[in-house]
This record gives C-alpha cells, sequence and structure tokens, in this order.
C-alpha cells in the first residue's frame, strides 16, 4: 500500500499491517496538493516518487496507491506501475478524476458519490462508524 498524502497513521493501516502489508506513507502534516505552493508539490512529488519506486521494487500480488488519482508523482512512474506491472498483480488506484489513459487501462471503475452524511450536520467523525 502506498499512501500519498497521509503520514501512516489512518486506523485502517492496523489490520493491514497485522495481515503482512508493507505500508509505504507520507510525513505528518502534509497539505492537500491544492493548497501547497510550487516548491512544496515538488518536494512532496519527490518523496512520493521515492515511496512508489520502493513499492515497485518490492514483489506483490496487490498493490494498493492511495490517493493516486490526480497523480502527486511524476505520471510516467504511475503509467509504469499501471501499465508494465508483473503478471498477476493487480493494482489499485484511489481518487478522483482519472485520466483517460487510467480509465481505458482498468478492469474496473467506481466512482462513490456521497447523497448524505452526518458531517454535513456538523456530527464529528465517530469512533467505530467513520474511524
Amino acid at each position: 500500500v502506498v499512501q500519498f498524502l497521509k503520514d501512516g497513521q489512518s486506523s485502517e493501516l492496523e489490520p493491514l499491517r497485522r495481515l503482512g502489508a508493507r505500508v509505504y506513507s507520507g510525513q505528518p502534516g502534509t497539505k492537500f496538493f491544492s493548497q501547497m505552493t510550487p516548491e512544496e508539490r515538488e518536494e512532496v512529488r519527490a518523496r512520493h516518487n521515492d515511496l512508489l519506486r520502493q513499492a515497485l521494487e518490492s514483489p506483490c500480488d496487490l498493490l494498493v496507491l492511495d490517493e493516486a488519482v490526480p497523480p502527486p508523482v511524476e505520471e510516467n512512474l504511475l503509467r509504469r506501475a499501471v501499465l508494465e506491472r508483473p503478471a498477476g498483480r493487480e493494482v489499485v488506484l484511489t481518487g478522483r478524476d482519472p485520466a483517460p489513459w487510467m480509465q481505458e487501462a482498468a478492469d474496473y471503475s467506481t466512482e462513490m458519490c456521497c447523497h448524505k452524511h452526518p458531517y454535513r450536520q456538523g456530527i464529528a467523525a465517530r469512533k467505530g462508524v467513520e474511524y
């Protein structure tokens, strides 16, 4: 699992780690890409490129690239992860508004759409429900 723009503290990671998944994560305090200065974006992109390269060097059957859309890494590196993957490796990309090449390469494409959520009524995330 490569988590882009996340710090490795998400609660869903603990069960994955217990099952033996290798998790590559960013650093705490990372802003949304849209909130970063051009310099911050380049620094984060360089770190994420390194995380993805590390993950690509590790053998696995399933590679999850969390928040990979839009790409927070060099596009050619992401294309390599998706289009040049070893036989038998599944690759999952999460995020919004995938590029046409991603849609074309996908075996599955799902769009989740929130119609209603307690957060919109001012209810904070609840342990055991949202996390």
